[in-house]
């Protein structure tokens, strides 16, 4: 896949770069991702909670 750079019109817009972003690093996993990010807990929507911190923390 080519390396593609593209502007984020808008706010909405983080929800699918983060989510992107975190399927990428988890792998092979990322230490330096859980550390700043980690999940809590093992429960289906522990990780939903944690990308949606991310995204808040980027708008």
């Amino acid at each position: 896949m080519p390396f593609k750079l593209t502007v984020v019109a808008s706010d909405s817009e983080f929800d699918e770069l983060v989510r992107c972003e975190f399927d990428a690093y988890e792998s092979p996993q990322c230490n330096l991702k859980q550390l700043f990010f980690p999940i809590q807990g093992s429960s289906p929507t522990a990780r939903d909670a944690v990308v949606q911190d991310a995204v808040k923390l980027q708008t």
